[in-house]
């Protein structure tokens, strides 16, 4: 229904259908997904998970989430979880958790 509003024009949105800057069309390079590339990854994912120490991980991880349930500064906690290979996911699954996910304000 937004969308709708946006494309009709009836919502006006800064930059994407009022006040849009028309720039000359630029040529964008795409790079191929490659399945053997990905399958590799996942792989080593998977080994790095499997070798890694779970219980240290999940203290650890805990300790993220402490941080941002009281506020203080995550990042000492963030870089001790990544260095025992917590997972970007990992982490993000809490802090979506803790701040919730960002839903764009919209105004009608």
């Amino acid at each position: 229904e937004m969308e709708k509003k946006i494309q009709s024009g009836e919502f006006i949105k800064v930059g994407v259908n009022k006040y849009r800057m028309e720039e000359e069309k630029r040529e964008v390079e795409l790079h191929e997904f490659d399945k053997a590339s990905a399958a590799k990854q996942v792989e080593r994912l998977n080994r790095i998970r499997a070798e890694r120490d779970e219980t240290h991980v999940t203290e650890l991880l805990a300790g993220v989430r402490a941080a941002a349930q009281s506020g203080e500064n995550v990042m000492p906690a963030v870089k001790s979880a990544v260095a025992a290979y917590a997972t970007v996911g990992e982490i993000a699954d809490i802090f979506r958790d803790v701040y919730g996910k960002f839903k764009e304000p919209i105004k009608f």
